[in-house]
């Protein structure tokens, strides 16, 4: 719809603004230094202390480096990735409409990943059954797109480690805030999910007596909601934080391991060509963003750090 499109666009600008204050703060603070550093060097006899400063600094610098270093840094320089993404699921991977680039958490951690691994990459956009069905053909070489390890997914092609698992929620509208508290009672009642989502695999064959309805994205789902085409939207927590914030008419309540039991934890993994080798390379990729702390910052700016685990 053109209000939660809008909505979307507000949030992606004001994430930007975030990011580049941070940067100007940084840059701030370096000056200060240099600042402090040089007063400091013309109060000293010849300038040592501005340099064994700089050496110290830098010294302790490449030691933190060093100390979550894979080996694998630079591993693929010069080569060239397909990446299937399903674009279109917000804070995971959307279009920014002023630039028409891909952007969320799912880009920033590939974005990080290709930076340390020295290769570069375009993406495929498509649906999540056409990734599995791209990465099995070899027509793609890796995915990143928010999507769940199963077992028919790993009969076919490799996956990650989970770099991330989100909350689960169940978005309804409000005038059902009272006869619909658990997934239990969508018996005899209609619920919705994206195309490929582990929920429609997984979870929702398991809920007596509910139908399940697929839609290609997720203002789909959200418009099926608000028309009455479907009772209830089961999707991350973080989306349907930012879903209702912006619908008035809609609820949502967090689903806690007893209401989900298709789906061992809501983890989500890349994806590769089965026996390409790339698994155990993105695998120490994964943990040494999780030792480092970059991909906690890069989930917690999306998300927010009360609707995701990775441990």
């Amino acid at each position: 719809s053109q209000q939660y499109t809008v909505h979307r666009i507000q949030k992606i600008k004001k994430r930007k603004d975030e990011i580049l204050m941070k940067k100007k703060i940084i840059a701030l603070l370096a000056a200060m230094t240099l600042t402090a550093t040089a007063l400091a060097g013309c109060g000293s006899d010849g300038g040592e202390t501005t340099t064994e400063s700089t050496e110290a600094a830098s010294s302790e610098e490449a030691s933190t480096e060093d100390a979550y270093a894979t080996g694998n840094e630079g591993r693929f320089e010069g080569e060239h990735f397909i990446v299937g993404m399903s674009v279109g699921y917000p804070n995971f991977e959307e279009y920014d409409v002023e630039t028409g680039e891909a952007v969320g958490l799912d880009i920033d951690i590939l974005n990080y990943m290709s930076e340390d691994l020295g290769f570069t990459y375009e993406i495929s956009d498509m649906k999540l059954p056409q990734i599995v069905a791209g990465l099995q053909a070899g027509q793609l070489d890796l995915s990143i797109s928010g999507m769940y390890e199963t077992e028919e997914r790993t009969e076919v092609i490799d996956m990650s480690e989970s770099y991330l698992t989100a909350k689960s929620a169940m978005i309804i509208r409000k005038t059902d805030e009272d006869t619909i508290t658990s997934t239990v009672d969508l018996n005899g009642k209609t619920t919705c999910c994206t195309v490929g989502e582990a929920y429609y695999e997984s979870l929702l064959p398991t809920i007596e007596g509910a139908a399940v309805v697929e839609y290609d994205d997720n203002s789909a789902a959200v418009q099926a909601i608000l028309g009455g085409q479907a009772d209830a939207y089961i999707i991350d927590g973080a989306t349907a934080r930012d879903i209702c914030e912006e619908y008035s008419d809609l609820s949502y309540f967090m689903l806690d391991d007893s209401m989900l039991p298709g789906i061992d934890g809501n983890h989500y993994s890349m994806g590769f060509v089965k026996g390409s080798g790339m698994k155990e390379i993105f695998d120490a990729e994964i943990e040494k963003m999780k030792a480092n702390g970059k991909l906690k910052e890069i989930i917690s700016k999306w998300l927010g750090e009360d609707m995701y685990d990775f441990d």
